[in-house]
């Protein structure tokens, strides 16, 4: 599961950085360079018999990186490219165990995307609001689309796929899309 996980970041950093224009480049560019510049100064106060507020910057530096790439890539993907997918329709077939989704993605950017990444998770409902967001952040299915074609400005298309390997009755769905 670990593996999983881990294949799947990977696989995001690869996609994004595949498909990232200038502006996307520029941003982690900001975020990196400021990232450096906090370690060097944790280092000098480290240095300075200062160990303990060295130690704090460079933790909290590392920190700040993986937050600032997460909501930088939120902020660009919103902002610039923003696209909404409409409720997931979702429908269990009878004699197998597949899952048939249908639902529409609409373009609300003002420019033409070229590839889109749709991820759908799935994940147990629960009645405790906490617990229901950490089965949010841990799906026990996944489904993963791309669209590889033009998607004009107010375009909206109409997406069926299957979901294979899939008997679950009560569970919720998570939506993500990341175009460019």
């Amino acid at each position: 599961k670990d593996r999983a996980m881990i294949s799947s970041i990977k696989q995001n950093i690869f996609f994004v950085l595949a498909n990232a224009h200038f502006i996307d480049y520029l941003v982690y560019g900001w975020i990196f360079i400021a990232f450096i510049f906090i370690l060097f100064l944790g280092i000098f106060f480290a240095l300075k018999s200062w160990w303990q507020i060295g130690f704090l910057f460079i933790m909290a530096d590392l920190f700040a990186l993986l937050t600032g790439f997460y909501y930088a890539n939120d902020a660009l993907s919103q902002n610039l490219r923003p696209v909404e997918i409409s409720a997931v329709n979702a429908k269990q077939l009878t004699y197998s165990n597949a899952l048939i989704i249908d639902f529409n993605v609409t373009n609300r950017s003002k420019k033409m995307l070229n590839v889109c990444k749709i991820d759908l998770g799935f994940y147990t409902v629960s009645k405790q609001k906490s617990r229901d967001f950490l089965n949010s952040l841990n799906p026990f299915a996944k489904k993963t689309i791309v669209l590889r074609e033009p998607f004009i400005p107010g375009e909206v298309k109409q997406i069926k796929d299957f979901v294979n390997e899939f008997s679950f009755i009560d569970y919720n769905i998570t939506k993500k899309a990341e175009c460019f």
